[in-house]
């Protein structure tokens, strides 16, 4: 049998419901670039928040649990009264003020209190359906030529779409943990407990950022009560920006107190800066936050993670792609993830709001929304 190559013209075909990802294939190559080659480090420079909240203090120490006779059945659970999986987060615990014995000439031992919630465990899934005879003519039909990491040549259409489908599957799940909420459904989110459900806490403190300098120096006052600094500041490039700006020396050369910057990058009091191209930001308003996150009262657990884009394990083994033939003409594969963020004392939390964004920034990139806000793997700008 004479195996056909496709043209190059027509290697848009291939993809994974492409027109919803971009509307410029073309694009793909210097966005993609790296995936196929090294995924791992590519994709934690795509997804750099992402990676941090994944390897957190609490992230290991919920991940060390779970695989552990001792506890895992108990912290990873289903739920008796919603049916639904659920991780029981470790508890923090605290004494209580010590009891009044002014009138009396001992003292009383204290009582102890403690703090733990349980966190849904959201099911992500991929699914790509074919017809029958695209299914058979998939795995015979090749690409005639190299395309970047997206194609190369010789390969099946089914291997370049299943790639396409892998990275599509890492790009939403990022999208999900950073931005997903128990109640919110978009075209490219799903009802998922992610960093900004956790961040949507009311206890979480909030200062005003309208002066930027202002705002760090009352944070660093609560973190210096809360002996706490073993965090991050997350936001978004463009805000960053804006702090960046006012980060500047006096006429003796001196950066305002805490503050330290090596070319364009800066910190405070030795905390560093996550900038993420996902996080949310407030075009509308030319606005954004900060949010200070500590390692140890904040995490993430996924069935799979993003390196490599490889499909969840459980116990060894490895969830399949699962064929399934709906009726006579169409079938259908699915690849899965599971997971939450959560954490367990928003002390150790805050938000520096309504930052704004700097005017030149702001004129100059009023026509790129959907970079400043992905809602797809590869943007056509």
């Amino acid at each position: 049998m004479v195996k056909e190559m496709i043209p190059m013209a027509n290697l848009e075909e291939v993809a994974v419901d492409i027109r919803e990802l971009s509307t410029n294939f073309a694009d793909v190559v210097p966005d993609c670039t790296g995936l196929g080659v090294d995924p791992k480090t590519e994709v934690e420079n795509r997804f750099p928040l992402y990676y941090w909240l994944l390897n957190t203090q609490l992230s290991r120490r919920v991940r060390s649990m779970i695989n552990t006779v001792d506890h895992g059945m108990c912290i990873l659970h289903k739920d008796a009264a919603t049916g639904k999986y659920v991780i029981e987060i470790p508890q923090s615990f605290w004494s209580l003020d010590f009891p009044d014995t002014s009138a009396e000439c001992c003292w009383q031992v204290p009582d102890f209190a403690k703090c733990a919630s349980n966190v849904p465990v959201n099911r992500l899934c991929l699914k790509d359906c074919d017809n029958i005879d695209d299914v058979i003519m998939d795995g015979i039909r090749k690409v005639n030529a190299t395309y970047g990491d997206v194609a190369r040549k010789g390969e099946t259409i089914r291997t370049v779409k299943e790639r396409v489908a892998k990275w599509s599957l890492a790009f939403l799940t990022a999208y999900n943990v950073l931005l997903g909420t128990d109640n919110n459904t978009t075209s490219i989110l799903k009802p998922f407990h992610g960093l900004f459900q956790v961040m949507l806490n009311p206890a979480i403190v909030k200062l005003s950022g309208a002066d930027i300098l202002a705002a760090f120096d009352q944070l660093w006052c609560r973190l210096t009560v809360l002996g706490n600094t073993d965090g991050v500041f997350a936001t978004h490039p463009i805000i960053y920006n804006s702090i960046m700006s006012v980060i500047r020396t006096g006429q003796n050369g001196e950066l305002p107190l805490g503050w330290t910057r090596n070319g364009d990058e800066i910190s405070f009091h030795g905390i560093r800066f996550i900038r993420d191209i996902h996080f949310p930001i407030d075009l509308t308003n030319a606005k954004g936050n900060v949010w200070y996150l500590s390692s140890d009262a904040i995490g993430l657990w996924m069935a799979a993670d993003l390196s490599g884009i490889k499909r969840p394990t459980y116990n060894g083994g490895q969830f399949q792609e699962m064929p399934l033939v709906d009726g006579c003409g169409q079938e259908c594969k699915w690849w899965y993830n599971y997971g939450a963020a959560f954490n367990n004392n928003a002390n150790k939390l805050a938000i520096i709001e309504d930052i704004a964004i700097s005017a030149y920034c702001a004129s100059s990139t009023g026509d790129l929304g959907a970079l400043l806000q992905p809602t797809t793997m590869i943007p056509k700008v």
